[in-house]
């Protein structure tokens, strides 16, 4: 579905049964994020979302300023996906938050330094051993060597 189909409806009613359609025949998550500037518009954005259908997802960066909105929306039963996760603590904290997608950019913690394989497995286990049930969702912007390390059990 091209943003303009959202972006460019008559109303903001045109615009979530639009939304609305196209996850209902997609029939999976549908991954949106959120145009709103404060907490609290960024609430009612996330609720009105959830309300056009059953697969929307709301995106939000894991920062602190997003934590509690997180789990404010979580409360609510609107999914939320957890964006730029690079560590295994933040993963259990966004789980414990309520988030029901940990989106992980492999290319960017790898580019850090960091060990990407490592984090995805300890992603994997943490946060469900606390009782969370989250997916894990493993973002590459490229293809290389690093997708099939981090595919290789450990």
């Amino acid at each position: 579905m091209p943003d303009s189909a959202l972006t460019g409806a008559r109303s903001i009613d045109a615009s979530l049964a639009s939304l609305g359609d196209f996850v209902r025949a997609a029939a999976m998550p549908v991954f949106v994020s959120l145009e709103a500037t404060t907490a609290d518009a960024a609430q009612a954005e996330g609720e009105r979302l959830r309300r056009a259908a059953d697969h929307v997802v709301i995106q939000l960066p894991f920062a602190e300023p997003y934590i509690p909105l997180m789990h404010r929306l979580g409360s609510a039963g609107v999914q939320v996906a957890a964006t730029f996760v690079s560590s295994a603590a933040q993963a259990m904290l966004a789980a414990h938050a309520g988030v029901a997608f940990l989106f992980v950019d492999v290319d960017r913690i790898d580019a850090g330094g960091g060990d990407s394989a490592t984090v995805l497995q300890q992603d994997r286990t943490l946060p469900n051993h606390g009782g969370c049930e989250t997916d894990l969702v493993a973002v590459f912007s490229g293809l290389g060597a690093s997708i099939v390390s981090c595919a290789a059990p450990a």
